[in-house]
């Protein structure tokens, strides 16, 4: 096999009842994205994409602005997305902490009394 190019036959040794088992990229088990590299980027994308979506959907909902309202409704609603299956995909890279915290982020912004506060100073008093 020296400077043979292996073939697709090759490269699926697995089999199931002599059925050869294809190579996939990625996988979704129980909610989570694994990909070939057990890098969770893709998995992280779309759980930000539809946390983004329901706190949008939270923001345009209720009316109020109250910062009692609003943090169970983001605790309720929103956080459990992020936080599902978390040890698994636990973000190890600064850009995927980033790109997770980016939700509560927004969301915080758009609490009344905390629009013009840095992030940090809002998760102070939004976690008080």
């Amino acid at each position: 096999m020296s400077g043979e190019h292996l073939s697709s036959e090759h490269l699926s040794a697995h089999r199931i009842d002599c059925a050869p088992l294809p190579f996939v990229d990625q996988i979704r088990d129980t909610g989570v994205y694994h990909d070939c590299r057990l890098k969770y980027d893709k998995h992280i994308c779309l759980i930000v994409q539809n946390a983004y979506k329901r706190a949008v959907l939270i923001l345009k909902c209720l009316h109020t602005r109250e910062k009692d309202v609003l943090k169970l409704a983001f605790i309720t609603y929103v956080r459990p997305l992020l936080e599902f299956t978390c040890h698994v995909w636990a973000p190890k890279y600064n850009y995927l902490i980033d790109k997770v915290e980016s939700v509560q982020r927004f969301f915080t912004r758009r609490i009344r009394g905390l629009e013009k506060l840095s992030y940090s100073e809002r998760l102070n008093i939004y976690l008080a």
